[in-house]
């Protein structure tokens, strides 16, 4: 799996964030082909992320994107699999000497993914767009 990191301007290490994308078939860009035009919404994050000193990490998932063959089958996908995903990119960011920190962002069904991939060593977590309330509460 390849990653788009952007990187502040300036020298030494910056605090990152990793940014999962959100559920169904969107890209590390925001974009999914279900919608009619790109809005390159977390494009746009990790652009505004860089403008305040943070780095930001960016991949597809599996079967999505430029990562479509990792996969032979999406029956085959489980959650656990975005979860071990999710875990590996952090542990990898975390060995980074460009990175003082390792934070996560997650979208919509990621941000459960990434809540769960946070409190393995994350230092923060930011949740956009997910769960308010317990299933059971609905």
């Amino acid at each position: 799996m390849t990653a788009l990191v952007v990187i502040p301007e300036g020298e030494g290490s910056f605090p990152a964030m990793l940014i999962w994308s959100g559920s169904g078939p969107t890209d590390k860009h925001g974009n999914s082909p279900l919608m009619t035009g790109n809005n390159n919404s977390f494009q746009m994050v990790a652009q505004a992320l860089a403008i305040q000193g943070i780095a930001s990490i960016r991949y597809d998932k599996q079967e999505v994107g430029e990562n479509t063959a990792l996969v032979s089958k999406e029956e085959d996908l489980r959650f656990d699999d975005y979860v071990r995903d999710a875990v590996a990119w952090i542990d990898y960011a975390s060995t980074d000497d460009s990175f003082s920190s390792i934070g996560a962002i997650g979208h919509s069904e990621d941000s459960l993914i990434g809540m769960i991939a946070a409190k393995q060593q994350a230092s923060s977590f930011v949740s956009l767009a997910g769960a308010g309330s317990a299933v059971d509460m609905c």
